[in-house]
């Protein structure tokens, strides 16, 4: 079984990545947060920083790219294939209504006419692999028959399943049984995402779907960033490699000179899910967001890492 990172726009960045991977190297694949080819560019200078092989060395990085253009999405393939990729992830499950209006992410599932024409243009040209990160659909599951009939005309290397719509957005519980009617259905190899906040959760998912590729972990890796080394090796991670993790971070931020307000932003990112795993951490955790200096940060954390125990399963 495989176990990869999902893709999260503003968290999981290239100074993000190579902090978790210097203290839970198990990880099979990081995909990256996309990119959105245009006609100007490939890759914005922020986006081509978080691409930039340099930046991911020593991982197995996958770059996503976002757009309802297959010339973009070609040209940007091509290139990333000269930096020596050899997937590229094409983003059909973001939910976000900005996303969604311009028809791109989970909005390239409203149109199966116009889906087909840009999987048949896309996988004409395009020089390396391409896998797909889907969710079941737009308004109800059962769009996903459709669409996935469609998935099946085409050499997908890998289908990323998301069992939500996108008008569920992140709140409803992820559908696996409609998860499990794909999964008979699908050529392809697959990974199951979604809801997966635990071991219990994965060992589920792998028990109801043997065959499965892997699963990609999202938000339960925030909240525990030592989970997918615990699936692998058996030992959950300890308070004090999360407190690694968080000062590697925290100094790649810092030491790149964001400013305080921004250094803030992202650390309280990160510890929207990560304070979960410390039990009775409510006074913490509003500290922590009601922080607007550096040094007041600095203090809270070092309390949650001294008064706290780290217990995610709780």
């Amino acid at each position: 079984m495989e176990y990869s990172f999902a893709p999260m726009e503003g968290v999981t960045g290239y100074l993000f990545r190579n902090a978790h991977h210097q203290v839970f190297p198990e990880v099979d694949a990081y995909y990256l947060p996309f990119a959105a080819p245009n006609v100007n560019h490939s890759f914005s200078p922020k986006e081509f920083r978080d691409i930039d092989p340099e930046h991911n060395k020593g991982m197995h990085a996958v770059p996503q790219l976002m757009t309802v253009n297959p010339d973009y999405f070609i040209k940007a393939a091509r290139e990333l294939s000269a930096m020596g990729y050899r997937e590229v992830n094409l983003n059909a499950g973001c939910p976000s209504q900005t996303v969604v209006t311009k028809g791109k992410g989970a909005g390239m599932l409203r149109n199966a006419a116009k889906l087909e024409e840009f999987l048949d243009r896309i996988f004409q040209a395009t020089p390396i692999a391409v896998s797909v990160k889907s969710r079941l659909g737009i308004f109800e599951e059962g769009e996903y028959e459709k669409i996935g009939e469609l998935y099946n005309k085409y050499p997908i290397s890998l289908l990323i399943l998301h069992p939500r719509v996108q008008k569920d957005f992140y709140k409803a519980p992820a559908r696996r049984y409609a998860f499990a009617r794909a999964y008979e259905t699908s050529r392809h190899p697959m990974y199951y995402n979604g809801d997966l906040w635990g071991v219990s959760d994965c060992r589920e998912v792998e028990a109801q779907f043997p065959n499965l590729q892997g699963l990609m972990l999202g938000r339960g890796l925030l909240r525990n960033p030592g989970l997918i080394t615990e699936l692998k090796t058996g030992k959950p991670a300890t308070k004090e490699q999360i407190r690694q993790f968080h000062e590697l971070y925290y100094r790649a931020i810092y030491d790149c000179a964001y400013g305080d307000k921004q250094l803030l932003c992202k650390m309280k990112e990160l510890w929207g899910e990560l304070i979960r795993s410390f039990p009775d951490s409510d006074k913490h955790a509003k500290q922590i967001r009601k922080c607007t200096r550096v040094s007041e940060y600095e203090t809270v954390v070092s309390s949650v890492f001294r008064d706290l125990e780290f217990r995610p399963e709780q």
